[in-house]
């Protein structure tokens, strides 16, 4: 290689950054292994969030599996800890 080491290095450590999350990933990703506490200031907020990001995730689920299961040859259980499901589809024999 015809690089300076420092300048090799520095564009090493550049490529090498574009691997990592960003600073919201980051942050997001804390929040989540480690939560507020009750009696932190931003602890109430952050349940009051999170309740309404599962609730609105909920009825998006409830309401595809509905929607899917309104079509006709169409099966799907319901959604299980994720928005993730999985229809069996029923095609005629004559189709």
């Amino acid at each position: 290689h015809n690089i300076c080491p420092y300048v090799h290095s520095q564009l090493y450590k550049m490529a090498s950054s574009g691997l990592c999350s960003s600073i919201d990933g980051q942050i997001t990703t804390a929040l989540m292994v480690d939560p507020p506490k009750p009696g932190e200031v931003s602890y109430e907020m952050f349940q009051d969030e999170e309740k309404g990001i599962y609730s609105s995730l909920k009825r998006r689920a409830t309401s595809l599996v509905e929607g899917l299961n309104k079509i006709e040859g169409i099966e799907c259980m319901p959604a299980e800890g994720a928005l993730y499901t999985f229809p069996s589809i029923k095609i005629p024999e004559k189709a």
